[in-house]
């Protein structure tokens, strides 16, 4: 089952258990902050709306983008961009397997981001 984390930066806390040899699927959101196109890391933080507001900034994440450079769309790339990322999270590392854009304005409505938080309380079956 994919598990759906709102906050990227709360992964290790989500899946204490998480190792090579015990891999959590993950979809997550987060915006873009920059991006090193010979390096194919895309720099991520925590969407603003999404984010606790405890006053700290929100720590910026390092993903590497080489598995899926082939279907990158320019729009992922972009600084300030909202992100999709679905991927296998091992305990210290995204490997990522799906990043699309998309509208931000989404998760800013309060009646979406209270079904994605209940969504994510969801236990598997």
């Amino acid at each position: 089952m994919t598990h759906l984390v709102l906050d990227p930066s709360k992964l290790k806390n989500a899946f204490p258990r998480a190792s090579q040899s015990r891999v959590e699927r993950i979809r997550t959101f987060a915006q873009v902050v920059r991006y090193d196109i010979n390096r194919a890391v895309l720099w991520v933080t925590t969407v603003p709306t999404i984010r606790d507001n405890n006053g700290s900034a929100p720590p910026m994440l390092e993903w590497s983008m080489s598995k899926v450079m082939g279907s990158l769309k320019s729009d992922v790339v972009d600084s300030g961009a909202v992100v999709d990322v679905v991927g296998y999270y091992n305990g210290k590392t995204v490997d990522i397997v799906e990043c699309v854009a998309i509208d931000g304005g989404s998760l800013s409505m309060a009646a979406n981001l209270d079904i994605l938080h209940q969504i994510t309380k969801l236990q598997d079956i």
